[in-house]
């Protein structure tokens, strides 16, 4: 008996350390991969492509689909949902098997902040299993790996979606390079993506800036003339209630609700008429004397503010590439822009204290060139031969040269200063 209690006394007493030891090996100083994959214009019309495809509205319940992924598909998909993570991934699918590689950084450690981790993803038919996972320097047994794998997958993806994935998938087939899913259509299935969406926009934050909106609009405000005003007043109204809230959800939902009164698209979808006290005026506001730029700003924060920096960036991009095939050409002005948005929506929903800088920001007053630059003097509405021939093409040196232009200018308003 008296074994037996050393044990457990020695064991309560090593417990700590060992967890310290486990915790310092599975941590890292640096990432193991440094830079994620970036989405392109050709990215974002394939994405458009396969959505297309596969467009769930007038599928019976109960169809079989199949979809095929490619290996950089998977890698960009996988790295825009590690973003909010401050992480990236290369996933590499072999014959049967995906092996990943990935990395995120844990916030506010001053220390060995990244978690890398490395495994292999086992398909065969409906069977996926987790094999060789290693976290930092730690390996984690085959058996451990496979029970924590839903439970990892449940908190990242959503709650039930381990459930309602084997629900719906008949067979999974592995490749070089590609990845090919059958499954069968379930309407629970748009149900969750709804849900997903939904969870990361607060309801009644919607219902207070769509209300606002169109409460400051009465009084004048927001109608016509400059952004500025508009903003100052909507950041008044999200410092006020974030008071009681966060300051990162009130402004995603703040953004939501401007970049879809600035489409003139979706406002129904994201709040509810019998929620809504009040129409606004269509949008007619501007940044640097143009209502477009007014536009693109907002809509690129948005995209940000949920989550989607890369996404803003390459949207941005495949719009000015498809404009100058088929539209008005393309332009660095718009482009511009849509870099700006980003900015400042990584300053509104990077953290909880570049939200609160950023209303006291407004709250001190902010003229137009302390948050967007001129940019109505940059090369615009060129056809695609035009572009073709005095830039080449996309990445061409003579392109970045104008990126860096943008990058400068916007580096150097107040706002983003340092």
């Amino acid at each position: 008996m008296r074994a037996l209690f050393k044990l457990i006394k020695w064991t309560v007493l090593l417990a700590p350390v060992v967890a310290l030891a486990l915790a310092w090996f599975a941590l890292s100083d640096t990432p193991v991969i440094a830079e994620p994959a970036q989405l392109s214009h050709k990215d974002v019309a394939r994405a458009r492509n396969i959505i297309k495809e596969n467009d769930p509205r007038g599928v019976p319940e109960g169809a079989v689909r199949s979809i095929r992924v490619s290996e950089k598909d998977a890698n960009l998909f996988a790295n825009h949902l590690l973003q909010r993570f401050d992480g990236a991934a290369k996933l590499t699918i072999e014959q049967g098997r995906v092996h990943v590689v990935a990395t995120a950084k844990v916030p506010k450690l001053p220390v060995r902040p990244y978690v890398n981790l490395e495994l292999d993803v086992v398909a065969d038919g409906r069977a996926v299993d987790v094999r060789g996972l290693k976290v930092g320097s730690v390996p984690v047994p085959d058996v451990l790996a496979a029970w924590l794998a839903p439970y990892a997958f449940d908190a990242f993806a959503g709650a039930g979606r381990v459930k309602l994935a084997g629900s719906v998938v008949r067979e999974w087939t592995l490749s070089p390079g590609y990845a090919d899913l059958r499954y069968v259509w379930s309407n629970d299935l748009l149900d969750a993506a709804r849900a997903t969406v939904a969870a990361q926009l607060d309801v009644d934050a919607l219902a207070a800036y769509h209300n606002a909106l169109a409460s400051l609009q009465g009084e004048g405000i927001g109608r016509r003339g400059e952004l500025t005003p508009l903003l100052t007043r909507m950041f008044a109204v999200a410092a006020d209630r974030s008071r009681t809230t966060d300051p990162v959800v009130e402004h995603r939902a703040m953004l939501a609700v401007l970049a879809a009164w600035a489409t003139g698209r979706g406002m129904d979808k994201l709040v509810a008429p019998d929620r809504q006290t009040g129409r606004p005026k269509p949008f007619a506001l501007k940044l640097d004397k143009r209502l477009d730029f007014g536009q693109h700003f907002l809509t690129s924060a948005a995209l940000v503010a949920a989550g989607s920096d890369t996404v803003s960036d390459a949207i941005g991009l495949y719009k000015e590439v498809a404009d100058s095939k088929h539209g008005s050409g393309f332009s660095f002005t718009d482009l511009a822009a849509d870099r700006v948005g980003t900015r400042f929506g990584q300053l509104a929903t990077g953290s909880r204290d570049s939200a609160v800088a950023l209303q006291k920001a407004f709250a001190a007053g902010m003229s137009e060139s302390d948050y967007f630059p001129h940019a109505s003097d940059l090369p615009q509405g060129m056809t695609a031969e035009q572009f073709a021939q005095q830039y080449g093409e996309i990445g061409s040196p003579a392109y970045r040269e104008v990126e860096r232009e943008i990058e400068q200018r916007i580096s150097s308003c107040k706002l983003y200063r340092g």
